[in-house]
């Protein structure tokens, strides 16, 4: 195993381009600044071909294009000549002669700026050196420095992997059974002679890797499935499965966590499209920046979509080295050798290793003594098997107790049982004869707790449902009327009627519930009428006219009316079949017009007539207690001239009385649209 230098290449983004600073070297130190020999667009336009290329190798075109070798030389060429400029290339080459000297090969660590994690720096080439990638003395790999330090972790064979794949139902259909027959076909060899273990996760979530990883140590994690990269949130996803076997995103953070802790997990083997894409700004972004940060020594994702022949023979190759413990890098070296040598010339650079370890060693032998670990596997298995006898006997022995046990309590159970039968039914009994002297009595209360006792107890046949049922109803009759009693006792009148309301919905009114009823709403309408008429009169609103003062004034307007009739009556009276004359026709009609002059114009002009002025009493219309007009003057002294007329006028002047409205409207006024009030004193 050949021994190697580290070259630390730092690309850094600058104002007005980038610098290429060697941070460490054989050679010590360099910088220079450049430009990139492409835009984004460029970039977008090699991936796409990239990508073709691997899809027409799918289509079974075995020869890859020349024109295509020959763009990824161009492309790689032009990348080395902008970054090996000057000074960084004389480091570079000086570097080189002294790691020849010492019989050694040079590691180019990149230190990438974020905004160029995306550029496919394993093509990087040089008409000396050829692909940098592809040579044992020149491997590259995407350094993460870390302060922690990375010690490589003793292993003996066989190197365990656990796998994992993921296929939800609700993305592009992944086959399982497939890819695992891929995988394992593909290590079957190192499987057979004991170099690999391959274990399978039961399902592709991110739950299913808590207990395979807590009960035994895993030295790599290898992911089948799919890869996501959001453009709106810059960062790299996983796709697992969920509860329901539908797809989760999990970003390598949310991995890691899962990974941290478990020291024997070394690698990290990302096996999906785009996994290996990085955020523009986010340092962290990108699954397998974050795995790293996250303390995984190693984590090796794809940069472009891997065909299926390649990912076997990646597999095959890079498994083989490591489990002979070369370093990661060289490990990856060789499998990149493996795919060009396999008659494919672009898709060796689509695993990209990212590395923390500064020599790239995540495994060590572990030194075995074969004498003593040959006593010792001997004098384990002796224990084990001694260990197993004396189980399987406190087994048999605890099986043995516990059916002995199991009958005791069958036995007790069942003695328990009957006893709590006969002991139901007896209680049973004495509740159905206290329910029925209670609903005999009328002792609601006593009857509904007694009969609820009886459905608890299991009792529950039609005729107790119906009997409780009806007990309850009782029980809530006699409460709601209990509590009317108590709220008519104190004064609470809209109470009282919501309790009669309830009690009416249950159809239980009877004829004291309906006294204290009528009783509360009479109530209520004196006191709404007091208390409006308290409200007027502080607000100095006119109030409706009490009977008594409308009958005064009746009283005075009547007075007045004799005036005309003494005055043009005539003083003889006429004799039996004498005929009455023009002029005592015409002395009534005076009568009756000075009285309707009085009565209508009066009310019209003033609101009120002498009498109501005297009294403080005035006529307005009921809608708005506005002033009335001539037509509601006319109409209301009209209505009373047919009273007067048809001597029912006294039947007229009671109709106030039965207006329970409280604004004590006549006949006569609730057609004129009228109402009598008080006014306020001055």
């Amino acid at each position: 195993m050949q021994a190697l230098l580290n070259f630390d290449l730092a690309i850094e983004a600058r104002a007005d381009g980038y610098r290429a600073r060697v941070m460490a070297s054989p050679a010590g130190e360099a910088e220079g600044s450049f430009e990139l020999p492409f835009s984004e667009k460029d970039l977008q336009i090699l991936v796409l071909k990239v990508i073709g290329s691997v899809g027409r190798r799918r289509r079974k075109l075995r020869r890859f294009e020349s024109v295509e070798r020959r763009m990824l030389e161009d492309f790689g060429g032009q990348l080395f000549q902008a970054v090996f400029a000057g000074s960084v290339r004389s480091c570079l080459e000086r570097s080189l002669a002294a790691a020849e000297g010492e019989d050694a090969g040079l590691r180019i660590r990149l230190r990438l700026a974020p905004s160029l994690e995306n550029v496919p720096w394993e093509y990087l080439y040089d008409r000396d050196y050829g692909f940098l990638c592809l040579s044992p003395e020149t491997p590259l790999v995407r350094y993460v420095e870390i302060p922690r330090p990375v010690r490589p972790f003793p292993v003996r064979p066989p190197l365990r992997i656990l796998a994992m794949i993921a296929a939800p139902t609700d993305v592009q259909a992944l086959q399982n059974e497939e890819e695992w027959n891929k995988l394992n076909g593909s290590l079957g060899e190192l499987i057979e002679r004991g170099m690999v273990q391959l274990d399978r996760l039961p399902v592709g979530s991110l739950a299913a890797l808590q207990r395979p990883l807590r009960q035994r140590e895993y030295h790599v994690l290898h992911f089948v499935g799919h890869g996501l990269y959001d453009e709106d949130a810059e960062d790299g996803a996983l796709v697992l499965e969920d509860e329901s076997g539908q797809g989760r995103l999990v970003t390598g953070r949310d991995l890691g966590t899962m990974l941290r802790g478990h020291r024997s997990l070394r690698l990290v083997v990302l096996n999906a499209c785009e996994g290996a894409r990085s955020a523009v700004d986010d340092p962290f972004g990108g699954v397998a920046q974050a795995l790293v940060r996250q303390g995984v020594p190693a984590v090796i994702a794809m940069q472009f979509e891997i065909s299926d022949p390649v990912a076997v023979v990646f597999s095959q190759s890079f498994y083989q080295a490591l489990a002979d413990l070369l370093p990661a890098d060289e490990a990856m070296v060789e499998a990149r050798r493996a795919i060009f040598a396999a008659d494919n010339e672009v898709e060796w650079a689509t695993p990209v290793i990212y590395l923390r370890a500064p020599d790239g060693r995540i495994f060590a032998e572990v030194p075995v003594d074969e004498e003593k670990e040959q006593r010792e596997r001997e004098e384990t298995e002796r224990r084990e098997r001694e260990s197993a006898e004396r189980r399987e006997r406190e087994a048999a022995e605890r099986l043995a107790r516990e059916e002995e046990e199991r009958r005791r309590e069958e036995a007790e159970r069942r003695q328990r049982e009957e006893e709590e039968r006969r002991e139901r039914d007896r209680r049973v009994g004495e509740w159905n004869e206290v329910a029925a002297g209670a609903l005999r009595e009328g002792r609601w209360d006593d009857a509904v707790r007694v009969l609820e006792q009886l459905v608890n107890a299991g009792q529950n046949d039609p005729a107790t449902m119906q009997r409780l049922r009806s007990a309850q109803a009782q029980q809530q009759r006699a409460g709601l009327v209990a509590e009317a009693r108590r709220l008519y006792s104190a004064g609470q009148w809209a109470d009282v009627l919501t309790v009669a309301e309830q009690l009416d919905r249950l159809g239980a009114t009877d004829k004291e519930t309906a006294r204290l009823t009528a009783s509360a709403k009479s109530k209520l309408e004196t006191a709404a009428r007091k208390q409006a008429r308290e409200q007027a009169r502080a607000a100095g609103r006119p109030l409706v006219a009490d009977m008594r003062d409308r009958l005064f004034a009746r009283l005075v307007d009547l007075g007045i009316y004799l005036i005309p009739f003494l005055l043009l009556t005539p003083r003889y009276a006429p004799e039996s079949g004498e005929q009455i004359s023009t002029g005592d026709t015409l002395r009534l009609g005076g009568i009756i017009l000075a009285i309707a002059t009085y009565e209508v114009v009066l009310t019209a002009i003033w609101g009120r007539t002498l009498g109501k002025r005297l009294l403080r009493l005035q006529v307005v219309r009921s809608d708005d207690r506005g002033p009335v007009g001539w037509s509601e003057s006319l109409l209301r002294w009209f209505i009373q001239l047919l009273a007067w007329a048809t001597c029912t006028f006294v039947l007229l002047y009671l109709t106030p009385y039965w207006d329970k409205s409280g604004r004590r409207q006549g006949l006569h006024d609730r057609v004129a649209g009228t109402l009598v009030v008080k006014l306020p004193p001055r």
